[in-house]
């Protein structure tokens, strides 16, 4: 069977139980891919870091932030990218180095 392409957009207050909410979405989203269960484990991880950073990191904690995940499978790719408008990124390289945070008890 060939697999179809889908697209799907959800918007989300930065509060800690639309984690879950947006890894389950994620998680149907996969398995109507046809991915494997172990596959959809490895898509709820990065889901949930990805809208976690979101929240912590971009927002600081403000709940009344919101939150973007876009799901799309197309040509046989497929993607989710999380996106905030929270306070960015102030020294990318010095980001990008293992278990650097901003916030001293986090990695």
């Amino acid at each position: 069977m060939e697999k179809q392409n889908n697209y799907m957009r959800l918007e989300f207050y930065a509060k800690d139980s639309n984690v879950a909410a947006a890894r389950l979405a994620a998680a149907a989203f996969g398995a109507d891919l046809g991915f494997t269960l172990t596959d959809i484990e490895e898509i709820k991880v990065g889901v949930s870091e990805g809208v976690s950073n979101a929240m912590i990191h971009g927002y600081c904690g403000d709940e009344s932030r919101l939150v973007e995940m876009v799901l799309s499978a197309e040509g046989g790719n497929f993607s989710i990218v999380i996106k905030d408008d929270g306070v960015g990124i102030a020294d990318v390289k010095k980001a990008m180095e293992p278990t650097y945070s901003t916030i001293s008890d986090r990695l």
